[in-house]
């Protein structure tokens, strides 16, 4: 307490506790864990139902005609927005790949169109794929030209090719 009779408060950091950070960490994986089943058997029901989902749909819209054919346009527009990504995705899979394959080759790292399917099937997984292919094509660069500088070149251009893509070219076609 000083002169003015206010009580000084004083918060202090608590101590690290690893039991508590791991048991965080757990319930945040599990979390995440529970997410992904749980997105994986609506999507795999989802797709197995097939039109009875549809059906369903429609006839929870409500009695009348007219909500019903607006429930079918609902869903027929979402059809087609979900096939158009989809469509998307492949496209710029597939530019990924050629353009990885031609800057490989070009530099002259030995099977360069593996390394640019590879690339392209693994632009469909977000970052991860990403990481792979940097990684993986200049350790490969790396043990076929035996420099550093080789190596970070070949990272570097499947960086900036996946950034180009990121940045530029998924943007404009979506």
């Amino acid at each position: 307490v000083d002169d003015s009779g206010v009580t000084r408060v004083r918060i202090e950091k608590p101590d690290f506790s690893l039991r508590e950070y791991l048991w965080t960490g757990t319930l945040g994986l599990a979390g995440a864990v529970g997410q992904t089943i749980a997105v994986t058997f609506i999507a795999y029901f989802l797709l197995v139902s097939g039109k009875t989902f549809r059906r369903k749909m429609v006839r929870i819209a409500g009695p009348t005609f007219a909500r019903r054919k607006i429930t079918v346009q609902a869903l027929d527009e979402i059809t087609k927005q979900i096939q158009l990504y989809l469509l998307v995705q492949l496209l710029k899979a597939v530019i990924v790949g050629v353009a990885s394959w031609l800057a490989f080759l070009w530099i002259g790292l030995n099977h360069a169109a593996v390394w640019g399917i590879a690339a392209g099937v693994l632009d469909l997984v977000p970052y991860i794929g990403l990481v792979v292919i940097g990684a993986g094509s200049g350790l490969v660069g790396f043990l076929q030209f035996g420099t550093f500088d080789m190596a970070i070149l070949i990272a570097g251009v499947s960086f900036v090719i996946h950034g180009i893509e990121s940045y530029l070219l998924t943007p404009w076609l979506t």
